[in-house]
Parts: structure tokens; sequence; C-alpha cells
């Protein structure tokens, strides 16, 4: 079983506009989509699609919350979450018709020391019972950014690999830990180096292999559609995804993260895993939903991600 934590769960509401998005003026919505989300439930959708047994951890809060709970089980997901006090967050993502997206995110509900106590002993009991634990996205009011670094501990005294996906300081205290697997973009990898960097694969290349060199055993540093640049301590590779026109690339990172911890869990090599990771990133690009991705889709872009082997130190 996969555990996929999400403390900042949501429901992420998609405004489809008919028209451009205007400041000031009164848009009326075309269409309306409302999904659980958050970076971790999204990992969830993805991986039940590509059919991975997932349970689904985190805080929930209120009528928002039970909403979310219930939309996973409707999908197949198991759910054990901390309830808390308040309203889970809500997310809106404004289309228009030229393609450009624009995002408000809500910050979640206030943690208290008692629920956040309570969600750690419901954590460790989950992760005894998984293979595998990815642990994604940002954090809600009042929980410290040390909490992903306290998770990959519990995970590393069970002997479960431990994947994060954040950014900012819960990721640079995060990878302190030493997770098994990181999945930074440009930008959070400029944080962790102190530097911007540009999306050149020699100069990702060289800070990848840094982070590696520290412990951590995969490093994958997204490109968006230029791919990912994937570091091991003894491998290194770009990987390519294959042309599509995209409806929204939101989710494709969450998507990415799913493949990578099914193809862990399936044992298959790092290149194939790396090809599934490649295939649902890019399939959720398919789709206006985040994290939704179609087995069929994964299946038909599978043989079109390319790899491209890079210099291993």
């Amino acid at each position: 079983m996969l555990l996929t934590v999400t403390l900042n769960a949501a429901i992420d509401k998609t405004y489809t506009l008919a028209c451009a998005n205007t400041p000031g003026d009164v848009l009326r919505v075309q269409d309306m989509q409302a999904t659980p989300g958050g970076k971790g439930i999204n990992v969830a959708k993805a991986a039940t699609a590509l059919g991975q047994r997932v349970m689904a951890t985190g805080f929930l809060g209120g009528h928002a919350g039970r909403w979310v709970q219930e939309q996973l089980t409707a999908e197949g997901i198991l759910c054990d979450a901390q309830p808390v006090p308040g309203q889970t967050r809500t997310c809106i993502n404004i289309v228009e018709p030229d393609g450009r997206q624009t995002e408000f995110l809500e910050p979640g509900p206030e943690i208290s020391a008692e629920a956040l106590n309570d969600f750690l002993v419901r954590f460790e009991r989950l992760a005894r019972e998984a293979c595998a634990v990815t642990m994604s996205g940002s954090l809600p009011r009042s929980v410290p950014n040390d909490i992903y670094a306290q998770l990959i501990a519990i995970c590393k005294r069970l002997g479960r690999p431990a994947l994060l996906d954040t950014s900012g300081a819960p990721l640079q205290q995060g990878i302190r830990a030493l997770p098994d697997v990181i999945k930074p973009n440009l930008q959070e990898l400029g944080q962790l180096m102190g530097r911007p960097i540009a999306c050149e694969t020699a100069d990702v290349l060289a800070c990848a292999q840094a982070l590696q060199a520290t412990g951590i055993g995969l490093v994958v540093v997204s490109l968006g559609a230029k791919g990912a640049v994937a570091v091991t301590h003894d491998a290194a590779f770009h990987v390519i995804p294959p042309q599509i026109e995209a409806v929204s690339a939101t989710g494709s990172g969450d998507s990415f993260l799913a493949g990578l911890a099914v193809g862990m869990l399936r044992g298959q090599t790092l290149r194939d895993t790396l090809r599934l990771a490649t295939a649902a990133a890019t399939a959720n690009a398919l789709n206006i939903e985040t994290g939704r991705v179609h087995i069929e889709d994964v299946h038909a872009l599978l043989p079109q991600v390319k790899l491209r082997q890079m210099p291993a130190w």
C-alpha cells in the first residue's frame, strides 16, 4: 500500500471562462469543476489510476473536509485523516480561452499542538502498514517547518521509503532528514542551492548531483515541458516527455511523483520508473482536472517517453 500525506488538503475548483479575465469586471463562469485536491491528494488519485492501492492521510476540517473524504472514498481511495476544527481550504484556478491560468490558494485551517501530536501518532500507525510514503505540498497554519523532517525520521525508523515534494523552508528542513526521493522544480532547486538555476541540463545536473551526494537516494528536478533530470549515486538521465497539446499542466508534477512511487513499489528499473512517471505526468496534462490520469493515455504515451543518459559523476 502507498501512503500519501497531504497536510494542507483542499477543494480544488476550476473556473473556465468564455472571455479574458479582466480585473475589476464581473465575470461569468462558463464551466466549473470541483475535485478533492492538495498535492498529496493529487498523488493519491494518480497512483490509484495506475492501479496502486492507496491510503490518504493529513488534516481535514469541517463540511469541506468531509466532502473531500467522501469524494476520495467514491474513487476507491482509502482515507484516514486527522479531523481538525475549521474548514479545509478551497483553491481556485481560473482558466481563460487563451489558456492563461490564475490560481487563488487559501492558507488552510489553524492546526493546534494537540491535533499535530495526534496526527504524528496516526501517521506512525499508518506508515507501519504502508510500503512507501509520499509527502507533498504546503503546510497549514501553525504546523512547524520541520514537520516533513519528523515524518521522514519516522519512515526511516520503520524502514519505509519516503518521497518528498514541497518547497521553501519545509523542503530545506526536510532534506536534512535525507528522504529517499525529492522532486524539486527549478525554482525550488534554486532555493536549495542559494542561487537562480538556468534551465540548462548541465547546470541542473551538477546541482542535482550535489544534493544526491548528501545522502538522498534519488533527486529528480522537474523542467516542465522540457522533462526532468534524474540522478542517483551511479546514474543520471534527462527524461524527455512526449509532445502534446496540453489542456492544463496543473497536477502533472504530482502525477509524476505518483508514477515514481508506483514504479518503485513494483520493483521496476530506474529507467522504467522514470518512463512511467513521465507518462503519468503527461497524461495528467491532457485533462482539466488535477491529478486525473487515464490509464489508456499512460499506455499510449509510455513508448513515446525518451531517456538520454547523462554523465554520472
